[in-house]
């Protein structure tokens, strides 16, 4: 599906979509869609405005609640394991761009 026609589901859905996908699929097809939505959502050359991406790529590290939720969790278990989160989101981004 094209990254414009994801977005049309909304961050939070997207971002639990995307989550399951990821924890639940093998499939390269499914994996092609969370890479064309972070190529969408990441291209330095649009502004982080543009599509709300900054919104979008927040939402999709709270991996469907919203971002305060996750940020909540994060510190009720500890500092490091929210921001081990935020880091495996981009880790698997850019093991999958390779």
């Amino acid at each position: 599906m094209e990254p414009k026609q994801l977005m049309k589901r909304g961050e939070r859905e997207v971002a639990r979509y995307i989550k399951q996908m990821c924890f639940c699929s093998g499939e390269d097809v499914r994996m092609n869609e969370l890479i064309e939505l972070l190529d969408f959502l990441l291209d330095p050359s649009k502004g982080l405005d543009e599509h709300d991406r900054l919104k979008w790529c927040k939402a999709l590290i709270a991996g469907g609640v919203t971002f305060e939720e996750f940020a909540k969790t994060g510190t009720v278990f500890a500092d490091h394991i929210a921001a081990g989160r935020a880091v495996g989101w981009l880790c698997v981004y850019a093991y999958l761009s390779v």
